[in-house]
């Protein structure tokens, strides 16, 4: 009953709300490809289109994000230690790291496929901490928490609050299911820490699109090199959007458009 209620309330609220913003997101790009004088227009009507963003911190919003932190912990609870499998794929990770934190070095010492990231991170936490798979455990599950969260904001830069919730919850029960495809102990946690750092970089792309302060875009540059020392494609994307995202903000501020104040 819940979930039927819960699917109703999106499509309601995708109804009423998507269609309005979508046709004039539209009509904007329209213009804006159209002639380098529609450009400044045509940005202050693209302020105008998200105002309120910056007020995203209502009671609402913080409900929202409390109840994905309870679903995670439930998931977390009920599902320790029936993730992955270390005698088949999962333990790689957990062997390069441990490895690493005897005082072995990555490629030369020990054979591994991806960027240093993610196995010198595992390594850095083994040492503080102790060298247990449960160590692996929290810092993957505190990966799912950390995606979900972000792409539940950056989705309220385009949908309303049940869809943004609906993302966070979809990402929430695929990155905790059984198997090796999971957060807490991935077939690789180069990916894993590679979509924390590519869904953080998202929301500073989407921020410097909107408001192109240079902390925003020194973030969105630092998360796309940490998503590139994780695992090289998810690098490669975001440096791809960032360079796009350089050009859209210089021709931006060439044309004197301005949508400071949304973020």
């Amino acid at each position: 009953m819940v979930d039927r209620a819960f699917g109703e309330d999106i499509r309601t609220d995708c109804g009423a709300l998507s269609l309005g913003k979508l046709n004039s997101a539209f009509r904007i790009a329209l213009k804006m490809i159209s002639g380098p004088r529609f450009v400044s227009e045509s940005w202050r009507k693209l302020s105008n289109l998200y105002d309120g963003l910056g007020a995203s911190h209502g009671l609402a919003h913080l409900i929202s994000v409390g109840a994905l932190c309870f679903l995670w912990l439930g998931l977390v609870m009920f599902g320790w230690a029936r993730w992955g499998d270390v005698t088949v794929d999962s333990g790689r990770d957990l062997y390069v790291a441990v490895a690493l934190a005897e005082g072995r070095m990555l490629y030369r010492d020990v054979w591994y496929l991806y960027g240093p990231g993610a196995p010198y991170l595992n390594s850095l936490l083994f040492q503080i901490f102790t060298t247990h798979i449960n160590v692996a455990y929290i810092a993957g599950a505190l990966a799912g928490l950390v995606v979900t969260v972000t792409l539940f904001r950056c989705s309220l830069y385009f949908a309303s609050l049940p869809v943004a919730f609906a993302t966070g919850y979809v990402v929430l029960i695929q990155s905790f299911g059984l198997g090796i495809f999971t957060y807490p102990l991935p077939y690789a946690y180069a990916s894993v820490y590679g979509s924390v750092a590519a869904c953080l970089f998202l929301l500073y792309a989407i921020r410097s699109a909107i408001n192109p302060t240079k902390m925003n875009l020194l973030w969105a540059g630092l998360w796309s090199a940490t998503a590139l020392l994780m695992k090289l494609e998810f690098g490669l994307a975001c440096f791809c959007v960032l360079v796009m995202l350089h050009i859209g903000v210089a021709l931006r501020q060439r044309h004197g458009g301005s949508c400071s104040g949304i973020c």
